[in-house]
C-alpha cells in the first residue's frame, strides 16, 4: 500500500483473468490504493492480481459482489489503519468507468464546499457531452431498475446501480456495519444504513457498458426485484 494515497478502493473481481487491465490500475496506484478480492473464481483472477504485485483477498466460494466487498472492508478493517485515507470505496474491475474519474468525483466536491457530504455517487446520465458506449437495450433496462429501486426503497438517487462510489472515511463503518442482505442491490442499503445520508451523484464524462458482465438483468432481473422487496421490509425506516 502507498502511504501517501487519500484514496483506498475495493475492486471485486470474478474470473476476470482476461479483463484486468493491470496497466491502468498501475498508473494509477500514486493516487490509490486497490485492493482486489477475488469471490470464488475458477479461473486465475487471484493468481494475476499477486503476480501484479496488488494486495488482495481470495474467497473460497462465490458470495456475489456485495458480500465480497463486504469480507474485503471487514479484511482491511483488521489489517489496515483505515483512518490514514480520506475516502474509502469501491470501483468495478472492468473499468467499464475510467480510473481518472476518481479525482473528477473528488474535485467535484468544489461545488458544494459549504455542505457536509458523505459520500459520491458515479451517474449514467447520457447527455451532450459526454462520451458513452452503451449496449442498445441495457441503458433502458438499468434506468427503469434504478427508477424502480429509488421509489421502492424512497432513494432520490438517478442511478442506484453504477459500480463506482466512494464514501468519506468518518461514515465507512457505519456502511459496512454487518453483511448485505442482497448480493446485487446492495448499492441502495449503504444508503439505507446512514442517518440523513448527503450524497452527492456525480454524472459521469466517460463510460463503457462492457457486453460479458457476470450479471443479466434479463436473467437476474427477477432475483433483483425480490431483493429490493427484501431490502424495504428489513429496514424499519422504510416501514
Amino acid at each position: 500500500m502507498n502511504p501517501m494515497a487519500k484514496t483506498l478502493l475495493i475492486v471485486p473481481c470474478f474470473n476476470e483473468q482476461e479483463r484486468l487491465d493491470f496497466n491502468q490500475f498501475n498508473l494509477f496506484r500514486d493516487q490509490v490504493d486497490f485492493f482486489f478480492v477475488d469471490d470464488g473464481s475458477t479461473d486465475l483472477t487471484y493468481q494475476k492480481i499477486i503476480e501484479n504485485n496488488f494486495s488482495g483477498l481470495k474467497l473460497e466460494k462465490n458470495l456475489g459482489k456485495g458480500h465480497a466487498i463486504y469480507e474485503a472492508f471487514s479484511h482491511l478493517k483488521k489489517t489496515l489503519n483505515l483512518n490514514s485515507y480520506q475516502w474509502i470505496g469501491y470501483w468495478d474491475a472492468d473499468l467499464s468507468i475510467p480510473l481518472k474519474t476518481v479525482d473528477q468525483m473528488i474535485s467535484y466536491l468544489n461545488l458544494y464546499k459549504d455542505q457536509k457530504v458523505d459520500a459520491v455517487w458515479s451517474s449514467r446520465v447520457k447527455r451532450l457531452g459526454c462520451n458513452s458506449q452503451s449496449l442498445r437495450f441495457r441503458p433502458i433496462l438499468t434506468r427503469l431498475f434504478s427508477a424502480f429501486c429509488s421509489w421502492t426503497l424512497k432513494i432520490p438517487a438517478n442511478d442506484t446501480q453504477c459500480g463506482a462510489k466512494i464514501f468519506k472515511t468518518e461514515v465507512i463503518n457505519k456502511v459496512f456495519e454487518k453483511p448485505f442482505i442482497s448480493r446485487w442491490v446492495f448499492d441502495a442499503e449503504t444508503y439505507l444504513r446512514l442517518d440523513q445520508p448527503q450524497i452527492v451523484e456525480f454524472p459521469l464524462l466517460e463510460w463503457v457498458d462492457k457486453g460479458d458482465s457476470n450479471l443479466s438483468l434479463l436473467t437476474d432481473g427477477f432475483i433483483m426485484v425480490w431483493h429490493v422487496f427484501k431490502i424495504k421490509w428489513s429496514y424499519s425506516s422504510l416501514s
